[in-house]
């Protein structure tokens, strides 16, 4: 990896510094906010509120309607090998575009169909598609392009707009499907979600500063060449592969993202197997992902003044901090504490992953490196449920598996020390 120099921070006086340039990053930070909020809110957010009247209509079983959501992210991974390249050589918005007009066309078609196969087939060509154009990988993408000594805040902040869908589409959905039925529900959500994306996407998703005369970070004076001689790891998919620090990145937050999806699905049972009500039990999902919220921005931050490593060592010292609150078999009291904890470190994942991607893959190869990632991270977040299912029937307890899982941040942890990253203040093209 050829080692680069940051842009230069003006100094006080100079000509620069009296007069900042136009810089559009944080409009491109908003456009990703909105983007990554549709692209959740009109898939997995509002997911769950759909499946009882699908069943319902369509004759589905459980595990037939709750295979949609395997679909989803199955598809949106497979794919993101291949997207992540054209993102980073092609025309961005074009894809978000078309992104969005794919997936409000294949909710269009959804509200239409008459069996299961239908609907598994439109969810996956056309809304899981659809998705994956227009949502993290291309905003964080295309973020990161903008930023590079803010990268962290900047990629933390856009990445809200996944939290916010979870807050706001829930209960969206369910008043739509009150009043218009779960085929109209899906007819308001293709309306309502390409009316707000399309725009945003349109005048604020911008590839690239330079693409409008700007620099990285609103920074006047760059020192950083105009184009970044490329190393073995970032010019092809087998120059990746055969890069450590991509294996151990993959490695690190593809472990790291497994005990908190477990947890999600198997937090409400896990409360009711220690005495917990469900609508206390309910109260600690709010609080882990109002947590997560707070962690993006806190690692974001954090991820741009310290070193990188340690910053990630510090979120999963505070994930294992709430894991082992858990298997202390806890209270309410600590139980909402371990979940706003494990929620806390939850939120370091999209910012600290995309700094680090950055430091090791530069601009030109982010998406590229981040979509590669997706298959392998898929390995884990697939397998994880269904095994934390599986120990549960067999032990009748939820103590053997959230054992299992503190290796999630154990093992990341071990392999911190053998990621090497380029020091502060490398070239990014």
């Amino acid at each position: 990896m050829q080692p680069a120099v940051e842009p230069a921070i003006p100094e006080l006086g100079s000509p620069a510094a009296e007069s900042p340039p136009r810089f559009d990053g944080w409009r491109v930070v908003g456009a990703a906010f909105v983007s990554q909020g549709v692209a959740m809110g009109l898939t997995f957010s509002a997911f769950s509120l759909f499946i009882q009247p699908i069943e319902a209509d369509l004759g589905a079983t459980r595990v037939q309607s709750n295979a949609g959501m395997s679909i989803l992210m199955c598809v949106a991974a497979l794919i993101s090998p291949l997207l992540g390249r054209a993102i980073d050589r092609g025309p961005a918005r074009a894809i978000m575009l078309g992104g969005v007009l794919l997936t409000a066309l294949g909710l269009a078609v959804l509200s239409q169909v008459s069996s299961l196969l239908q609907f598994g087939l439109v969810l996956g060509l056309m809304v899981g598609v659809g998705h994956a154009m227009f949502g993290p990988l291309p905003a964080m993408t295309i973020v990161a392009n903008w930023f590079i000594v803010r990268r962290g805040t900047a990629i933390g902040l856009a990445s809200i707009g996944t939290t916010a869908a979870g807050f706001v589409m829930p209960l969206v959905a369910a008043l739509l499907i009150d009043r218009f039925t779960w085929r109209g529900a899906l007819l308001a959500h293709a309306a309502g979600g390409a009316a707000l994306a399309l725009p945003v996407i349109w005048l604020w998703m911008i590839r690239r500063p330079e693409d409008v005369d700007q620099h990285p970070d609103g920074l006047a004076r760059v020192a950083h060449s105009a184009a970044e001689t490329p190393s073995a790891a970032s010019g092809s998919f087998r120059g990746l592969l055969r890069s450590r620090s991509f294996w151990l990145l993959a490695a690190i937050f593809g472990l790291m993202g497994t005990a908190p999806i477990a947890l999600m699905s198997n937090l409400v049972p896990f409360a009711s197997e220690l005495g917990i009500s469900r609508p206390r039990a309910a109260s600690v999902l709010s609080g882990l992902a109002l947590s997560a919220c707070f962690g993006k921005i806190f690692f974001g931050l954090t991820v741009d003044r310290i070193d990188k490593r340690a910053a990630l060592a510090l979120a999963l010292a505070i994930q294992a901090s709430g894991w082992l609150i858990f298997l202390s078999e806890p209270g309410f009291g600590y139980f909402l504490l371990a979940g706003c904890l494990v929620g806390l470190g939850m939120g370091a994942l999209l910012p600290v992953q995309g700094a680090m991607i950055g430091a090791a893959f530069g601009r030109s190869a982010f998406g590229q490196a981040m979509g590669l990632m997706g298959p392998f991270a898929l390995v884990f977040t697939v397998t994880t449920p269904p095994l934390v299912g599986y120990l549960w029937e067999r032990t009748g307890s939820y103590a053997l598996p959230m054992t299992l899982l503190l290796g999630a941040f154990v093992l990341p942890a071990l392999l911190l020390p053998f990621l090497r990253l380029p020091p502060s203040g490398r070239k990014e093209a």
